[in-house]
């Protein structure tokens, strides 16, 4: 076999092996995995306290482009110098950052406990952050965080929630809800590309529109916000240019 055909191969077999568990491996089983990976994660030490005090002074740098965005982080990309567990937010933070966009979004909607979030952006995500590591955080932070581990900490905080694997109810959900945390892969025919997880906020459609408008938040990780759309599934599409392909979703309210 000379050597074009050799790499012809080689090509053929590594688009199949990174597209194996994105077509192949249910999102009920990459749940699972993420839950079995957050348990095992407790007998490793994460240096929660020395990375809190750290993150307290770098998240103060941070704290125009929060305000800027109206609160929301926007833009992961620039948070190399917040650690999580061993590596940082740019790296592996995204859970974090859907959660934290999540409970900021919920604050602004009524009268809630979590209107301090507004004020203080700085200590709140840091408090955050350091949550997630003691209960959430998957390799150390190396895969970043088990989206139940969202699921659980919404639950204990008293807000209404409901979570799916099942992408045909996706829609369904998130217009019962104020807004949802969906994880996905960044590309449905090649693992590699990653997972990401994105808070997803809804408003009011205007008279003679849909009756929803939903729009995702650090999609890209840059600070662009990508345009609204009338459904979740219209929303990943557009956003992903058709590369997402969505694993969970969880709806989520203010308590009644």
């Amino acid at each position: 076999m000379n050597k074009d055909k050799n790499s012809s191969l080689f090509a053929s077999v590594s688009a199949y092996a990174r597209a194996f568990i994105p077509s192949k491996v249910s999102n009920k089983k990459v749940i699972q995995c993420f839950e079995l990976l957050r348990k095992q994660q407790r007998f490793f030490r994460v240096s929660r306290s020395r990375n809190e005090q750290k993150n307290m002074l770098a998240l103060a740098s941070h704290r125009e482009s929060i305000r800027k965005a109206h609160g929301m982080i926007e833009d992961q990309h620039s948070y190399k110098d917040v650690a999580y567990g061993v590596v940082n937010i740019s790296f592996s933070g995204c859970e974090v950052i859907a959660l934290y966009n999540t409970l900021v979004f919920l604050s602004h909607q009524a009268s809630f406990p979590l209107n301090e979030w507004e004020e203080d952006p700085v200590i709140n995500f840091g408090q955050l952050i350091s949550r997630m590591e003691e209960d959430g955080i998957v390799l150390t932070g190396r895969a970043g965080t088990s989206p139940k581990a969202l699921l659980d900490y919404l639950n204990q905080s008293g807000f209404t929630t409901e979570f799916s694997w099942n992408t045909e109810e996706f829609d369904e959900i998130a217009a019962r809800h104020d807004c949802s945390i969906l994880t996905f892969y960044n590309n449905g025919k090649d693992f590699m590309d990653q997972i990401h997880t994105v808070c997803i906020t809804k408003r009011a459609g205007a008279a003679g529109r849909p009756s929803f408008w939903y729009t995702v938040h650090n999609m890209y990780c840059n600070g662009h916000v990508p345009r609204s759309a009338p459904t979740v599934s219209r929303l990943m599409d557009q956003a992903s240019r058709g590369k997402a392909k969505m694993i969970s979703l969880i709806g989520v309210s203010l308590p009644a």
